[in-house]
């Protein structure tokens, strides 16, 4: 009886090897998949904004953009990798960004939340760019 004990008890460790492995190649391929899906859906959004598509692949340059499809200085964009000031930001731009196409403020924040989700939707749908909502010459933050 001690000997299938300790049988049901012997590990000999591979399975945490296994495991290691499997989330060490997963994840970066998850992380990856979802960059594409929501690079893609920037591109169509920029693209029905008159911007180039490609912009939506280079990280700090598409919120730079971003921001001038806005109605924004292009130096807000920049301000999105700033801790705190960053999410108020994003919230703020894709709330504008969903009243360029004509949209809620609901799915401003869903496009804020969701955004792997929401620009995609907002790219592939038949919503149509009608200009910044921000006036231009506005430089304040808030």
């Amino acid at each position: 009886m001690t000997q299938l004990i300790f049988l049901a008890q012997y590990n000999d460790g591979s399975e945490g090897g296994i495991f290691a492995c499997c989330c060490s190649c997963l994840f970066p391929l998850m992380f990856l998949a979802i960059f594409v899906v929501a690079a893609v859906g920037m591109f169509k959004v920029f693209a029905k904004a008159n911007k180039p598509g490609w912009t939506a692949f280079v990280p700090v340059y598409n919120g730079m953009i971003l921001a001038e499809i806005v109605g924004r200085p292009s130096w807000h964009g920049v301000l999105l990798l700033v801790p705190v000031l960053g999410v108020i930001m994003a919230i703020l731009m894709c709330i504008e960004l969903a009243k360029s196409f004509g949209k809620d403020t609901v799915f401003g924040v869903l496009l804020a939340l969701f955004s792997p989700i929401m620009f995609p939707i907002l790219g592939f749908s038949s919503a149509t760019y009608s200009g910044p909502v921000r006036d231009p010459n506005n430089t304040s933050l808030f």
